[in-house]
């Protein structure tokens, strides 16, 4: 017999003002983040953005400063299973400055207790 584990997928938008880390408070959930999109807005400087757990653990980083008006998918950290985040973990984003749109597509992860 076969079965499939089906769960609804969301996205984490994080818009940047400043240079300043943002805390993505968890949605209450376990979930896995399957991709990252990085784009920047400011058409005037290069912007850079990490992003990792409430530990420090990195899960993504931009290979390389992303020019002006241009967007990059961010390749993630898959040792550990740093993108399998817990019900309780916060994520941080941190970005050079103004302008960045940081997207994290996500589902949630079957194979941990939901809350």
């Amino acid at each position: 017999m076969s079965f499939a584990q089906l769960s609804t997928p969301f996205a984490i938008y994080v818009f940047t003002t400043d240079a300043n880390p943002y805390t993505v408070v968890n949605p209450g959930r376990a979930f896995r983040i399957v991709s990252i999109e990085a784009q920047n807005n400011n058409n005037a400087a290069t912007r850079t953005v990490t992003i990792t757990d409430a530990a420090g653990n990195a899960i993504a980083a931009t290979a390389a400063p992303l020019a002006a008006l241009s967007q990059t998918w961010l390749y993630c950290n898959t040792t550990l299973n740093s993108t399998l985040i817990d019900a309780g973990e916060n994520l941080i984003v941190q970005s050079n400055g103004v302008g960045m749109t940081v997207v994290l597509y996500c589902t949630a992860n079957p194979m941990l207790a939901l809350t």
